[in-house]
């Protein structure tokens, strides 16, 4: 993990890092279904604020990107396999 991602959640509660991932999976969703294929979807590619309630998830890194007018679900799962 990230040393941003890392220290976000350090100190909460297991109901806190589960909503933490369910929205980080919902912004997986969201790029997925913008086409885009990051190609290093890796968790120190994962951004969030300092504050998990915060609730903002972004993306790093993509120097590999792909932009797809339908993103395969090849490529979908290559993003979540990395």
């Amino acid at each position: 993990m990230s040393n941003a991602l890392a220290g976000s959640l350090r100190d909460c509660s297991p109901a806190e890092r589960e909503e933490f991932f369910t929205r980080a999976g919902r912004a997986v969703a969201r790029l997925h279904d913008s086409g885009a294929y990051h190609g290093q979807l890796f968790a120190n590619h994962l951004y969030t604020s300092p504050e998990v309630e915060a609730g903002q998830v972004g993306f790093l890194g993509f120097r590999r990107s792909v932009l797809y007018d339908h993103l395969p679900l090849l490529r979908r799962v290559q993003d979540l396999a990395a």
